[in-house]
């Protein structure tokens, strides 16, 4: 009956569900630095530190690199807006900007901070910063 009221309607068209979309979120995740090589006294200053991450590149083209330590009240830029290619090499003690009396110094409470947005982010495990007078020879 209702089909049969359908086909004799020309203005009348028939309802159908709006089909699923599928939002697909962004998402950083496995932060990971190549701290472990330097070992227990941590990674020197002006060495560069291996970082990589898994993510979808084609989802998000471009990340912030940023260094926390749990002291800082907030996180200091190591590289802005670099292309996501899941992996960055850091020299550690360079920082874009930074607060004022804040530097880099020997500790073992750093993590790296990959950033593409509020939702959509990463941490590496912490690691240390070696004590510069331990290299000197």
């Amino acid at each position: 009956m209702v089909a049969a009221a359908l086909a004799a309607c020309p203005v009348c068209v028939v309802w159908a569900p709006p089909a699923p979309t599928c939002d697909v979120v962004p998402v950083i995740s496995a932060v990971n630095t190549s701290a472990a090589q330097f070992g227990v006294s941590g990674v020197p200053l002006k060495q560069p530190l291996s970082v990589s991450w898994k993510s979808d590149t084609t989802l998000i083209s471009n990340v912030d690199i940023l260094l926390q330590r749990s002291a800082w009240s907030v996180p200091q830029y190591i590289a802005l807006g670099v292309a996501n290619t899941n992996a960055y090499t850091w020299t550690v003690g360079n920082v874009l900007l930074s607060q004022a009396g804040i530097g880099i110094s020997a500790g073992s409470d750093y993590a790296v901070l990959v950033w593409d947005s509020k939702t959509s982010h990463g941490a590496s495990t912490a690691f240390s910063v070696a004590n510069p007078c331990a290299y000197v020879t």
